[in-house]
């Protein structure tokens, strides 16, 4: 979901197949990568659900823990 001055402009949906030995953190990588590059996302700002390993440089990573933003996440 893309937020721009507090409305939603574009909302993307992607499937990912879940092997053996992959987990919940390297899917969100591998989905952040693959948005960020598809709709080539300037984003400085990503909230997520829960923390990631993988970095971005000069990326924000939020997980909110009240309100709007723990809503959405």
């Amino acid at each position: 979901m893309k937020v721009m001055n507090g409305a939603i402009i574009q909302v993307h949906t992607i499937e990912l197949v879940k092997k053996l030995d992959e987990t919940r953190k390297n899917y969100l990588s591998i989905a952040i990568t693959d948005i960020r590059q598809r709709f080539e996302s300037q984003a400085s700002e990503i909230i997520l659900p829960f923390a990631i390993d993988y970095g971005f440089p000069g990326i924000t990573f939020t997980i909110p823990k009240i309100g709007d933003k723990k809503k959405t996440a």
